[in-house]
């Protein structure tokens, strides 16, 4: 993939809610945790599934017998689709020059192609962020209650709190 896809746990600008802010390029879009975990799952499942087609490309299996497989896992989905509009589209394939199933991803006009070990470990990491999206919503609510910190400060505070996540080397430890 020549573009990385960077998520960030966040709070919706529009409700302070949980969300997720998806950078890819010049794409940025907020998305639900909800379809944050979707994509994660997806993302998983397609991984499982490129790792099928990679072998059955090995063993010989003619294109379309593989395509048509596929074609009918996916197919039997409540959607016609693996990802979320909110996020990405993710699409398990096979590429027959290299012998090996891919996860495909878009966005837009973007694209990009992952290998089922990447396509698991961005998996883990939207799992992540949606965790920690979720985590910080409760503690900002509970500093709301709280009193005394006004919008600049928390919003302070949840910078802070993502440089620490993400490591940045300009922010010191305390502990």
């Amino acid at each position: 993939m020549t573009d990385s896809v960077w998520i960030y746990s966040t709070r919706d600008p529009s409700n302070l809610g949980p969300a997720c802010r998806l950078v890819w390029g010049s794409h940025e879009v907020y998305a639900s945790v909800a379809a944050v975990r979707q994509t994660a799952e997806d993302l998983f499942t397609s991984a499982a599934y490129a790792e099928l087609i990679g072998e059955l490309i090995r063993i010989g299996l003619p294109g379309g017998q593989t395509a048509q497989m596929v074609t009918s896992m996916i197919g039997a989905r409540d959607t016609p689709y693996l990802g979320h509009k909110e996020t990405l589209q993710v699409l398990p394939a096979g590429s027959t020059q290299r012998q090996c199933g891919v996860v495909l991803i878009s966005k837009g006009s973007m694209r990009g192609q992952l290998d089922p070990g990447e396509a698991r470990a961005m998996g883990r990491t939207w799992l992540a962020a949606a965790e920690a999206s979720e985590a910080d919503t409760l503690f900002d609510r509970v500093l709301r209650r709280a009193g005394g910190l006004g919008d600049t400060e928390l919003n302070a505070l949840f910078d802070l709190l993502l440089d620490m996540r993400t490591g940045n080397p300009d922010i010191e430890d305390p502990i």
